[in-house]
């Protein structure tokens, strides 16, 4: 120890005569100087970073979402409402949930707490969509206030809330088929939405339809019964104005619920009215008989008789409740004979036929 003191001593006195020890401290205090500048920096670079991610990522992120996502929302539709300005239709303001994975720090318990809190979401789904690399991705659209609080609760960086819109119909299954649908991002898919799609996107005050509800709620329920009585797989029945040509009640069943379409169910969704293309039947016998009255050959009171059927060529016409006595013309149009209308088209003639058939539209 001796030895070692005095070698000390001497290396000291040698360094000291060189000036070696002052140079080698202030190599020494600049080192740790440009080391301290350096961890500061470092701090400070990440200080600011959890700043801008925990208080002000919400208005940096609302810009640039706007920027890149604004163009493929709705900024607004107008409403549909009946002849007495009862709503069928309008559009509310809801919160959607969007990421930027940029910004996630932990991708997959992300996901894990997200789907618990949205069970309709896949967490795996949820998983790829914010591990990737993208600065924008939907998670979920118009989310409940009850569920836009529990996920604002995690407090996840790059989770955020837009403001959205959405379609509703408050009188759902009722007005399905007149008013149609809009998709998710308010693009008009059916009914009159599709319809009158490029009015209601530029229009802010409502539309008015011809349809009047009252009356969409009695032919509804009467068709809904009658259904119901005959145990009929579908129905459908119109209201019309004859001196207008307005449509004041239209349904149409199988129906489904505008608020929640399922395009699946294509036969929900067919509107037998609009869509549908069906023999006339019966129906033709009242322009039969307008035609036969019209000639001039026949009146209210000609009488044929019906007590047989029909041949014509290799086919029988016959009716579906057979008279026994000869009917009149009245009687033939109240008994829809087929029999009795087939004659009086063979009086009138093919040419007065043809002719009268033009002359109302139907050629």
């Amino acid at each position: 120890m001796i030895h070692l003191s005095k070698r000390s001593g001497l290396m000291n006195k040698i360094g000291n005569e060189k000036g070696f020890y002052p140079s080698f401290l202030d190599l020494a205090r600049t080192r740790l100087l440009i080391v301290g500048a350096l961890f500061s920096l470092g701090f400070l670079i990440v200080g600011v970073r959890l700043v801008n991610i925990i208080c002000l990522q919400h208005s940096s992120e609302t810009l640039y979402t706007d920027a890149a996502t604004h163009r493929g929302l709705q900024s607004g539709r107008a409403d549909l409402v009946d002849r007495h300005g009862v709503v069928l239709a309008t559009s509310i303001t809801t919160s959607s949930l969007y990421a930027n994975p940029r910004v996630v720090l932990n991708a997959e318990e992300a996901a894990l707490k997200l789907s618990k809190i949205l069970p309709f979401l896949k967490k795996q789904d949820l998983h790829e969509k914010l591990k990737s690399e993208k600065g924008f991705v939907w998670l979920a659209r118009h989310l409940s206030p009850h569920q836009i609080s529990k996920i604002i609760c995690l407090g996840i960086p790059g989770i955020d809330f837009m403001n959205d819109q959405r379609r509703i119909y408050p009188h759902g299954n009722l007005i399905a088929h007149v008013v149609g649908f809009a998709d998710i991002d308010g693009n008009g898919i059916a009914g009159l939405e599709k319809g009158l799609d490029a009015r209601l996107r530029s229009e802010s005050n409502p539309i008015q339809l011809s349809l009047d509800l009252s009356l969409q709620h009695v032919l509804h329920d009467e068709l809904s019964n009658a259904i119901k009585e005959f145990s009929a797989a579908g129905g459908s029945g119109m209201i019309m104005d004859i001196k207008t040509g307005e449509i004041l009640a239209m349904v149409s069943y199988p129906d489904f619920d505008p608020n929640r379409p399922n395009p699946a169910d294509q036969k929900a969704m067919f509107n037998q009215i609009t869509l549908g293309v069906y023999e006339m039947g019966s129906t033709l016998k009242i322009f039969n008989t307008a035609m036969a009255l019209d000639s001039g050959l026949i009146t209210v009171n000609s009488r044929y008789d019906v007590t047989h059927p029909l041949t014509v060529g290799r086919f029988k016409v016959t009716d579906y409740h057979p008279h026994h006595v000869p009917l009149n013309v009245k009687e033939i149009f109240t008994h829809s004979s087929n029999i009795g209308s087939a004659l009086m088209a063979l009086k009138s003639g093919i040419e007065r036929q043809k002719e009268f058939m033009t002359r109302i539209g139907f050629l």
